[in-house]
């Protein structure tokens, strides 16, 4: 099983981790990319640092994207929030692979490395 999960997290980060410049992740793919990357990096004895919990971060990413999809938001506003939304999460991921493949890496390096991944995104 854990395989297996792995090989739906990298394919999950290729797919919103766009390195191409195609294209920006989206806010799903980057709530999804996360989300997996948490169950995961959760399996392997990492812990989940946001204060309201995981369940609580899965219920805040569907609100947030209920809101996206919602008539609540301007279409050009609709994009700018999806990228951001996008790099966020997307950023989180890649904090999560970081500690998934190095589990024990400092957490200042992940962190980091999911901070610049949500600054390259939104420029």
């Amino acid at each position: 099983m854990r395989p297996l999960l792995i090989l739906l997290l990298i394919l999950i980060s290729l797919s919103s981790c766009s390195t191409t410049g195609i294209r920006s992740p989206t806010g799903t793919e980057g709530a999804l990319a996360d989300s997996v990357s948490t169950v995961v990096l959760l399996e392997r004895g990492g812990i989940e640092m946001n204060p309201l919990g995981f369940p609580g971060t899965i219920v805040l990413k569907a609100l947030g994207l209920a809101v996206l999809h919602s008539d609540l938001l301007e279409e050009d506003e609709r994009k700018k929030v999806d990228q951001q939304m996008g790099a966020a999460w997307t950023g989180a991921a890649l904090n999560n692979l970081i500690q998934i493949i190095w589990i024990g890496t400092p957490i200042v390096l992940s962190l980091g490395a999911g901070a610049i991944a949500v600054i390259w995104i939104l420029n």
